[in-house]
């Protein structure tokens, strides 16, 4: 995908599907994270997976 951005930018969409919120930013929101991913996941139908990245 980083390959794919790099020729073509302006062929990628970035937007805003779900906002996540919380109180605190310094807290570990992963599984909220992890949760909202899901949600969309089943929501959008044209949405593909993602595969985990290096942590």
């Amino acid at each position: 995908m980083q390959m794919a951005y790099n020729q073509a930018p302006d062929a990628f969409e970035w937007s805003v599907l779900k906002p996540l919120e919380y109180a605190e930013r310094e807290d570990d929101h992963s599984d909220d994270l992890e949760l909202l991913y899901m949600i969309c996941l089943e929501e959008i139908l044209d949405v593909k997976p993602m595969k985990p990245g290096k942590r």
